[in-house]
């Protein structure tokens, strides 16, 4: 009897460690996100992003409006979606596109493909749009409770704030042009999309309270002299990211001190 209990009980632990462990993405339907989902970087660092998409599955559910319409959550042949960023906060530096799986194993679709003449590439504006398909004799592609990306891009925090960076207008599509994760009436029930954001910090604002004053440079003094590794290490006052607290990190601090946003 007690093992059956333990047996039960290890179940539900391994039942609610997984929904808890999921807990950013529906259950039920692929998830288009920007990956990280947070991230926190200082003004004139570089740092990458992704578009990832998580969980394409290869079944179809009944659509709760119209149950004579079965809605794919998966068979992925196609994709399209733009991705914006406040040009004004950041600089884009590079991007690269991986499709397909053959040459990059963390991306998606499966080899023939080509690129949608939809796609561009605005730096000024701040927008990407990247459309891609499959086309015979290539297979549909699938990553059950697994991402993977589109693409990944390097972008220069240019100012400090808060920032979005947004995905829209996201279409998947199998090889017969359905709409996964859409309903009947055009509504993405099981298609989930997540924006991600961004805190860009002042150089100088270590504890990240927008502002930088004594409480920062009584960080930067501890660490000073300290480099990857050592045990006063804070890689928060490492504000250049050349893996040490110098002089250069000193001087930014220097520059901001008083200042906050």
């Amino acid at each position: 009897m007690w093992k059956r209990i333990l047996k039960v009980s290890f179940a539900l632990l391994l039942f609610f460690s997984a929904v808890m462990g999921a807990k950013s993405f529906p259950a039920v339907g692929p998830s288009v996100y920007v990956a990280p989902q947070s991230i926190t970087v200082y003004e004139g660092n570089t740092f990458d992003v992704s578009v990832k998409i998580f969980n394409l599955t290869n079944i179809s559910i009944q659509d709760p409006k119209n149950p004579d319409f079965w809605i794919p959550l998966g068979n992925l042949y196609g994709f399209d979606h733009e991705f914006h960023w406040d040009p004004a906060a950041f600089g884009y530096v590079t991007h690269t596109v991986t499709v397909p799986v053959e040459d990059y194993p963390e991306g998606v679709l499966y080899y023939p493909v080509f690129e949608m003449p939809v796609t561009n590439l605005d730096e000024v504006a701040g927008i990407y749009r990247l459309a891609y398909s499959s086309y015979f004799p290539a297979a549909s592609f699938n990553n059950p409770d697994l991402s993977n990306s589109t693409f990944t891009m390097t972008l220069t925090a240019k100012k400090a704030g808060t920032f979005t960076l947004s995905l829209v207008n996201v279409e998947l599509s199998t090889k017969e042009g359905k709409k996964i994760g859409v309903d009947v009436e055009g509504y993405p029930t099981f298609l989930h999309v997540f924006s991600g954001s961004v805190k860009v910090k002042m150089r100088g604002d270590v504890d990240g309270n927008n502002r930088v004053d004594g409480s920062d440079f009584y960080e930067v003094a501890r660490a000073y002299g300290s480099a990857l590794g050592s045990s006063n290490w804070n890689p928060e006052c490492d504000f250049n990211k050349d893996n040490k607290v110098d002089k250069s990190d000193l001087t930014d601090l220097s520059k901001n001190y008083g200042k906050r946003i």
